[in-house]
């Protein structure tokens, strides 16, 4: 089965969500924490699994089983080699997890200057160009943003039942709002200088960041509404991340969960516009 762009997204997604889960510390977090979120990260990636193309089925499975027996080692007090087991998943998971799904999927990457859209063909043989590196820097970032946003959430739901983390939840969400402004400043600059445009017309080249495209035939009105639908979730996220950090401040617990579930919608729905609005 292949979902693309759903599968390249929730990888990254996932990826992203369990490295910042290795950061947080085991000596205020209690191990059963850790080993519930260690089996949900193994059934995401199982999920993957099934919705990735046949050829790379056995990555995300390989990284299921991972993550699978670092729940196994949670369940049993072993915090320390979990979360080993944890963090070689997240490292293999945010890159070849990510990088196979690119290589199977023709047209997951901005055509090259040399003409093919095939994403294994174009950034294994032909190399890097501009294009390509500014498509993955907004993947990456966006994945980013969905995982540590369920970070943030899951982190506030465990607050109403254990006390002392309340410092990890502010800085977490600091950081949040700062890698929204961060991807909506690239965003808005690759806009207003239309660098890394590729060469050629007509409405099926690839845009950089949902960049404005140049060229794009007048009838095209899909890809035209897709590429405001993206910019409008773009600027709206560092909003709702501003709104979660003051909330997880001065309110209840209760209001930044609901944020971040709005961080991680409409983040998981722009980056999927991202991927297809310029197939």
């Amino acid at each position: 089965m292949d979902a693309y762009p759903f599968d390249l997204v929730f990888a990254v997604a996932v990826a992203s969500a369990t490295i910042f889960l290795g950061f947080l510390p085991a000596r205020t977090i209690r191990s059963g924490f850790f080993a519930r979120e260690a089996f949900k990260a193994a059934a995401a990636w199982f999920v993957i699994a099934v919705i990735s193309p046949l050829s790379v089925v056995h990555y995300p499975f390989i990284l299921a089983v991972l993550c699978f027996i670092a729940w196994w080692n949670f369940r049993r007090d072993d915090t320390f080699t979990g979360k080993i087991w944890l963090s070689l998943a997240s490292g293999l998971g945010i890159s070849i997890g990510v990088l196979v799904i690119l290589a199977v999927t023709p047209g997951s990457l901005p055509a090259t200057p040399f003409g093919p859209t095939d994403a294994s063909v174009s950034f294994l043989v032909q190399g890097w160009d501009g294009g390509q590196a500014w498509c993955l820097a907004s993947l990456y970032l966006g994945g980013a943003i969905i995982g540590l946003a369920y970070v943030g959430y899951v982190l506030c739901r465990e607050a109403s039942t254990r006390a002392g983390i309340g410092g990890f939840i502010q800085d977490g969400l600091g950081l949040l709002y700062k890698l929204t402004l961060v991807r909506a400043a690239v965003v808005l600059l690759e806009i207003a200088t239309g660098s890394g445009a590729p060469a050629g017309d007509g409405p099926g080249f690839h845009r950089i960041f949902f960049m404005l495209p140049l060229n794009v035939h007048a009838n095209d009105v899909r890809q035209f509404g897709l590429f405001w639908v993206g910019i409008c979730g773009v600027l709206i996220l560092p909003a709702l991340a501003y709104l979660a950090r003051r909330a997880a401040r001065f309110s209840s617990r209760r209001q930044p969960t609901r944020l971040l579930v709005a961080i991680m919608l409409v983040g998981l729905i722009t980056e999927i516009l991202a991927r297809i609005a310029f197939l």
